[in-house]
């Protein structure tokens, strides 16, 4: 019985230190910043305080009788208005371990920006989260640990309903700044950021916006954002449309 237990505990332990042999500590190649023209991507910077508006029309019994419209309006509200903080950009794992907890990073130190605003009314849940980042195009052949395909991307969230019913959340990840990378890009990524269409002028209602993106899921409109404002306007799951009225 010693006779084998011996050899079968060696084995173990000559595994468990090779592991801890091959994953080296983490390394930091340097920090990063986002690029100035990205951060005009960020909703609302600067802004707490949100006014939506949508009206609705209620048809008159009487076809001599004019309809009747209603107006509602939807307050948004961010006590933090913008969060500046830093996160990792992993650009390689050399190893991962997750059953013995080890992992080891080669990563930079990257700029993140991230405005959260909540609808007061917590009937509606209406919610616009903008997340601003530094990441790795993973995708791309040319990318290496010496000379990685790094961009700016912009997370945009619009919650249009309580978010835990399904189909309620509209997301987009955003290409704000190729950082002179794009002829290097996946074609994954070059798709992505030629979906985002920037529309010279649009009207909903009222209202009419220049120079804004459109986010199209299918044939179903979401939302509009734009530089330096944000979203615009949003359509909720009872395909009426919110637009912005006031921001300060």
């Amino acid at each position: 019985m010693k006779s084998i237990f011996y050899p079968v505990l060696f084995i173990l332990v000559f595994i468990s230190c090779s592991k801890k042999d091959v994953c080296p500590p983490d390394v930091i190649l340097g920090s990063l910043s986002l690029i100035n023209e990205s951060k005009d991507y960020l909703p609302y910077n600067g802004i707490q305080h949100l006014e939506f508006i949508s009206f609705d029309t209620i048809p008159a019994i009487d076809t001599l009788l004019p309809d009747t419209f209603r107006t509602y309006i939807a307050i948004l509200h961010s006590k933090e208005s913008l969060i500046h903080d830093s996160s990792k950009t992993i650009i390689a794992n050399i190893c991962v371990d997750l059953e013995n907890d080890e992992r080891s990073d080669t990563f930079y130190v990257s700029e993140h920006k991230t405005i959260n605003f909540f609808d007061t009314d917590t009937s509606r849940k209406f919610r616009v989260i903008g997340n601003l980042s530094i990441n790795e195009d993973f995708l791309s052949k040319s990318s290496t640990v010496a000379n990685p395909i790094l961009y700016d991307e912009l997370k945009l969230t619009v919650h249009r309903s309580n978010p835990s019913i399904s189909g309620a959340v509209a997301s987009i990840e955003f290409v704000a700044n190729d950082r002179g990378n794009k002829d290097r890009m996946s074609d994954s990524l070059k798709l992505r950021i030629n979906r985002y269409v920037l529309k010279s002028q649009i009207k909903i209602d009222t209202f009419i916006y220049d120079n804004v993106y459109e986010y199209r899921n299918n044939d179903s409109l979401y939302y509009y954002f734009k530089p330096l404002i944000g979203v615009v306007a949003f359509r909720d799951l009872n395909n009426n449309w919110w637009n912005l009225l006031d921001a300060y």
